[in-house]
């Protein structure tokens, strides 16, 4: 397995500086076209991209997997699944916000791979959590939420909200809004899978 990527989808609007591997999807490979960046390899249907423009993506990618527009998976999905087999691990910029749908669909990625795929955007850090004895540290300064599609047990120390060997639910939402109160916060996840989201607030 190589070392890590990062995947620039639709909704990025500015390209982080990264050392490793670029790769494209769909719009989000447009993108890094534009900005002259090239890419190890690209995903999509590609069907809101104008011939000159995917021309240009060609131009900056020798691995270019266009699939065809009627399709029952999404081009995230694909090039997820794709890159995981090769990669330690995926950052994702631009796959949240726009369509819900399809937001909802990463965010369900993340807890396909846990540990592997990492969601990015200017407020927010999202990456699933199996179950470990490891703590797993959790930085001051910002908001901490878990949540779980399934069943989990956690324990939070060290934290506004302490919570210990708690059992989780996908009905459960209180789990929001935590805030570390020193160096040793820190969250394990004894059992099942969560999505730990760090957040920060919007500066208007």
């Amino acid at each position: 397995m190589s070392n890590n990527a990062l995947l620039i989808m639709g909704s990025c609007h500015e390209i982080p500086k990264f050392e490793g591997d670029y790769i494209g999807v769909d719009h989000g490979a447009l993108v890094l076209a534009k900005a002259g960046i090239f890419m190890r390899e690209a995903f999509g249907d590609f069907d809101s991209v104008a011939q000159e423009d995917l021309d240009l993506i060609h131009q900056y990618c020798a691995n270019v997997h266009v699939f065809n527009p009627i399709k029952d998976f999404t081009d995230s999905e694909e090039a997820v699944k794709s890159c995981v087999k090769y990669y330690e691990h995926l950052y994702v910029y631009g796959g949240l916000g726009g369509r819900v749908d399809h937001e909802l669909v990463n965010l369900r990625l993340c807890t396909m791979y846990p540990g592997r795929v990492t969601l990015i955007d200017s407020q927010n850090r999202i990456t699933a959590l199996a179950e470990t004895e490891e703590p797993v540290s959790l930085e001051l300064g910002y908001y901490h939420s878990i949540f779980t599609f399934d069943h989990a047990i956690v324990s939070m120390h060290h934290v506004k909200y302490p919570l210990d060997h708690q059992t989780l639910t996908k009905m459960d939402l209180y789990t929001i809004s935590n805030e570390a109160v020193d160096k040793e916060a820190s969250l394990v996840v004894h059992e099942g899978v969560v999505l730990h989201i760090r957040s920060n607030d919007r500066m208007y």
